[in-house]
């Protein structure tokens, strides 16, 4: 390996990098966030389902209680990488997730990689 210079903190090469690591570590969180909210709907939405039995509700419910720690740590994750951004994006408080009653309301997605329509496949 032939490098020519070493890179200094303010090194175009090393901010192109250092940006492209933050944006990947942001999607990644935003995927985590997304998964979580939508697995939490899902189950609220069986939770309200007629005819399930006791057993089922208390392993609902104590799955609900893992999902909403699992989700303020993805939250925490999602605030820390969209402050890094350029320009920052809007954080993400708990009490926004738990108003999310139905999956047409959350669109998060709006801020992620890249406009899915503008693809050919779409």
């Amino acid at each position: 390996m032939a490098l020519e210079t070493r890179w200094h903190p303010d090194h175009p090469e090393r901010l192109k990098a250092q940006s492209q690591i933050t944006h990947r570590l942001y999607h990644k969180a935003v995927s985590d966030v997304e998964c979580l909210v939508v697995m939490r709907l899902l189950e609220l939405t069986k939770m309200q389902m007629n005819g399930l039995g006791y057993k089922l509700r208390t392993q609902i419910s104590t799955a609900l209680k893992t999902r909403a720690t699992a989700i303020r740590n993805a939250i925490q994750r999602y605030n820390k990488y969209a402050a890094l951004l350029n320009p920052p994006r809007a954080p993400l408080q708990w009490e926004q997730i738990v108003e999310y009653s139905f999956l047409a309301e959350f669109d998060l997605l709006r801020d992620s990689d890249s406009n899915i329509q503008a693809k050919r496949w779409a």
